[in-house]
């Protein structure tokens, strides 16, 4: 059988061809990460909301999911849910592979309750709609990680001494941005996200 060799300019060619169909799946489809890092785009509508009730219900599902699992007080028991899930959520922009085992890692008390309590705190405040009305519909838990620090008003301020004692506060004013924890949802019912940082 006779063997056929590449030309370099085919090898060109077709190197990419593959680099474009990359580039264009990736921007066509975010991934969890993507999400994780979107910066705030201060012309895009953000709306605000407790009534958990008006959510799709694929959304209030995985929502009332995280939540009892957070407040039973069993970190082992969120496997299932994450198991469950369309993608693993981004637990980490240092790449972490296994959100229990990085939860348990990071824990203050090696078990995972203070996380589990992060999650019952931020998931029972209001919540951010963004991108309504386009496939990229998601909401934000809480609705604060969508608000530049200083321009929070005072019942804002309030719920932000809900979430972390007034030094972290602090730090985060200086930068300007809300740096602690943050929940994503998609209109689908896909947990994105539960990070901390930028």
């Amino acid at each position: 059988m006779r063997k056929y060799h590449l030309t370099w300019t085919e090898i060109v060619n077709i190197s990419f061809i593959f680099v474009f169909s990359y580039i264009s799946i990736i921007l066509l489809h975010p991934t969890p990460l993507a999400h994780a890092k979107a910066k705030k785009n201060k012309s895009q509508k953000i709306i605000i909301s407790r009534d958990i009730s008006k959510l799709p219900a694929n959304v209030q599902h995985m929502h009332a999911r995280i939540l009892q699992v957070a407040k039973s007080g069993k970190l082992k028991n969120m496997r299932e849910v994450l198991e469950s899930n369309e993608i693993l959520p981004v637990v980490s922009f240092g790449g972490a592979t296994d959100p229990l085992e990085y939860w348990t890692k990071i824990s203050k008390d090696g078990r995972g309750y203070d996380i589990l309590a992060v999650l019952v705190n931020i998931l029972q405040m209001d919540f951010a709609i963004l991108n309504q009305g386009t496939k990229e519909e998601k909401y934000v838990w809480p609705y604060l990680a969508e608000y530049p620090i200083k321009a929070l008003n005072e019942p804002q301020r309030v719920d932000l001494y809900r979430l972390m004692p007034h030094q972290d506060i602090q730090v985060m004013k200086k930068s300007g941005d809300y740096l602690y924890y943050r929940l994503g949802i998609g209109n689908d019912g896909t947990w994105h996200f539960f990070v901390a940082g930028d």
